[in-house]
């Protein structure tokens, strides 16, 4: 059967970051009546996904980890009766380290969840502080010991990089110290200031290209000495670690998003969901940026979304000289079968892209 990912939006949190311009709202009192609405829709849906089965399940946001567990498990009943859920499935869930508590872990493991992706962001108390964060660091490593004590044995690790005024022995420090917590995954962000958050109105001074270059090269070398393979342009992993369920985005796997702000792809439809809460909650939430996808649109995406991954595209999907004037600058490398962007060119990807789409 058709493999299918499912995407649940938690749009709620505690505190807006700056540099967030995720959908999300700082009001964790509607939490109850969305679960419902989760629910709602996840058994209104269903019906169209009787030729799949699941295989990775997210809950991202906001903060997730807000939830209850006897939300989550609400969520949980919801996906067991009306999806066919693969018995090797990879479920993941985003937390902030402010709400991670011991019980609460243990009874997200109890679940049948197996995978957690943890906001760290800094190892640096005034880095966090700068960033808007609510937890410091050893909140972050307590966070980090109590989910690996409650038994996960997937975590992955959040880290920001080219802060405003960061030098590149800050970084260091904060990947050896996440290091020391040994994650099995670690995804790696540069900082970019998007409008309509509060840093956009800040007037920040973020490190130039050439340092946050520098600082990305410097996390890569390190990983990479480590253990870690980089395989996917911010994405990290120990040997067979990888987030099976963002390699559906990368790789144009099918899935399906659920709450407001969220996406989907699906049986060649690509489209969204408002970011309005409320219309959500009533049940009216319009879907927004639909799109048909062509054979040609899909053979352009493979190329700009392979292009993301270390193992890279077939080489016969490029253009051949184009290709070897990148590799002669350095910023790609080939094979007998694949060509995939260095190090170097990652940090001008968009521009390479643009020039095979041409």
């Amino acid at each position: 059967m058709n493999k299918l990912g499912l995407y649940l939006h938690i749009p709620f949190c505690m505190r807006k970051c700056g540099y967030c311009d995720f959908y999300s709202l700082p009001d964790p009192s509607l939490i109850g009546r969305y679960v419902k609405a989760l629910c709602r829709q996840l058994r209104d849906m269903s019906e169209q996904c009787k030729e799949y089965t699941v295989d990775t399940v997210y809950l991202g946001g906001g903060t997730p980890s807000l939830l209850s567990v006897a939300q989550l498990a609400q969520l949980f009943d919801t996906l067991g009766r009306y999806y066919r859920l693969e018995q090797h499935r990879e479920i993941t869930i985003e937390v902030n380290p402010s709400s991670v508590s011991a019980e609460w872990a243990k009874e997200c493991y109890g679940l049948g969840i197996d995978r957690v992706s943890i906001g760290l962001q800094s190892m640096h108390d005034d880095e966090l502080q700068m960033l808007g964060r609510l937890h410091d660091s050893a909140q972050g490593k307590r966070a980090f010991e109590i989910l690996r004590k409650a038994g996960f044995e997937r975590i992955s690790v959040d880290l920001m990089y080219a802060l405003p005024g960061q030098r590149i022995d800050r970084v260091e420090q904060s990947v050896r110290e996440i290091l020391r917590l040994d994650p099995e995954h670690i995804s790696a962000y540069c900082l970019k200031i998007e409008p309509d958050t509060p840093f956009a109105s800040a007037r920040l001074s973020l490190p130039n290209d050439d340092v946050a270059f520098a600082q990305y090269a410097r996390i890569s070398e390190i990983l990479s000495d480590a253990g870690y393979e980089r395989y996917e342009m911010s994405n990290f992993a120990k040997p067979d670690k990888h987030s099976r369920h963002n390699m559906k985005y990368w790789t144009g796997g099918e899935y399906l998003g659920f709450g407001p702000a969220a996406y989907s792809y699906f049986q060649n439809r690509r489209y969204g969901y408002a970011r309005d809460l409320r219309a959500y909650l009533d049940g009216r939430c319009p879907t927004v940026d639909e799109e048909q996808i062509t054979e040609e649109e899909k053979q352009r995406e493979r190329i700009m979304l392979g292009l993301r991954l270390r193992r890279g595209v077939p080489r016969a999907w490029l253009d051949a000289d184009k290709l070897k004037r990148f590799c002669c600058a350095g910023y790609m490398e080939y094979d007998a079968e694949r060509a995939w962007l260095t190090t170097k060119g990652i940090f001008v990807s968009n521009a390479i892209i643009r020039e095979f789409l041409d």
